[in-house]
């Protein structure tokens, strides 16, 4: 299985990222249709550093989306470790909970 490689990131449609710890007033940003999903990948000469995933969805949307690689990492070590490989649990522990985080939006 393949997937557009690089950090997949939600955005508002001002093409700001979210960034909980800037919500000062405790209202979040917007709720509506207006975020996006890129794919950010390192500088290429000549190239487009970024990749868009899914236009015009919800946050709750948009979170999940972009958490997609990072839950895929985590299902693929965990199907290693239920198949007898020596995983550090501390690793898959952090994997999961970052995971879990970006597609909750914090």
């Amino acid at each position: 299985m393949t997937h557009t490689e690089g950090k997949w990131e939600a955005r508002c449609k001002n093409g700001e990222l979210y960034n909980p710890l800037h919500d000062l007033d405790g209202y979040g940003a917007p709720e509506g249709i207006d975020w996006d999903v890129y794919a950010v990948h390192p500088p290429q000469s000549g190239g487009n550093t970024e990749t868009l995933i899914a236009d015009a969805i919800s946050k709750g949307d948009a979170n999940l989306i972009a958490s997609a690689p990072e839950l895929l990492a985590f299902a693929q070590k965990w199907v290693e470790f239920k198949n007898g490989a020596e995983i550090d649990m501390k690793e898959l522990w952090f994997m999961a909970t970052q995971a879990i985080a970006k597609a909750e939006g914090k």
